[in-house]
């Protein structure tokens, strides 16, 4: 993918613009008494999304199609330094978040129980995702079924999220946070699909670009360094690794290593 750099930097600076047009909005955009908005939608925050989905598309539209069946580890193979530094702080950060939110709601006797469930779940999808980005690390083969794992939890997720935000009568106040969680399912979905050899590559990048706006966007409606912060910074990064990670087809990474099932596989193939 020639145009990786460009949607690199397309998502990176509309997150980071995101951010900056949601910080404004919220700290001048609404009563201090209702929390209604002043003046209606937010227009400029609306339109950068609009132009950032449309560039992006733009520039995947000449990115060909999928023709035929691929290994998930040979696909998403990494090489270098820079990715796998990228999943494993993900991946730790998302963990992180988790343990926090468990931490708190032990703390709070007051609490709902969804919160400790949500933590809970996100330590587990922390771990599930570990193993993978292994495999991914160490170029092995790794059980197509773990990956359905954070597919499953982003689900749960954006259930929680949703249920605890359709309270409030403003729709303005979460619907950014909603959109990154519904993008960062379709992202591991779309990832997903490689391990059952039924994706394209072009999908994959549309939906992690979009995940890394949405995400960073989202960070401004958090008060500070937050279990919440956290969680979306993880999605954040752990989008963009995968971004990092779509190669055109037939990509092969320099210094493959192939699992002992995998040489035996290719060596039957030959004879």
């Amino acid at each position: 993918m020639k145009q990786k750099p460009a949607l690199v930097l397309t998502a990176i600076s509309g997150g980071v613009c995101g951010f900056f047009l949601r910080l404004y909005r919220n700290s001048t955009g609404y009563e201090p008494g209702t929390g209604l908005p002043k003046d209606g939608p937010f227009w400029p925050l609306l339109l950068l999304f609009a132009l950032a989905g449309a560039a992006l598309f733009l520039l995947l539209r000449s990115t060909p199609k999928d023709s035929m069946p691929c290994r998930f580890c040979t696909r998403f193979a990494t090489s270098g330094d820079l990715v796998p530094a990228l999943l494993i702080t993900g991946d730790f950060l998302l963990a992180a978040s988790g343990v926090w939110t468990v931490a708190a709601a032990l703390r709070d006797s007051y609490s709902d129980s969804a919160a400790m469930v949500s933590g809970v779940l996100t330590v587990l999808c922390a771990a599930a995702l570990f193993f993978v980005i292994s495999g991914s690390i160490r170029q092995v083969d790794i059980p197509p079924n773990l990956l359905l794992a954070p597919v499953g939890y982003y689900v749960i997720q954006l259930i929680l999220k949703y249920r605890s935000y359709s309270v409030n009568p403003v729709v303005e106040h979460y619907y950014v946070e909603i959109l990154a969680l519904a993008l960062l399912l379709l992202t591991f979905y779309k990832l997903s699909a490689f391990a059952f050899v039924c994706a394209q590559i072009r999908h994959l990048a549309l939906c992690a670009a979009m995940a890394v706006v949405f995400c960073l966007t989202a960070l401004a409606d958090c008060p500070g360094i937050t279990s919440e912060a956290l969680f979306y910074f993880a999605g954040a990064v752990l989008s963009l690794s995968i971004l990092l990670l779509c190669r055109p087809e037939g990509f092969s990474p320099p210094g493959r290593r192939l699992s002992r099932s995998v040489h035996h596989e290719e060596d039957s193939t030959d004879v």
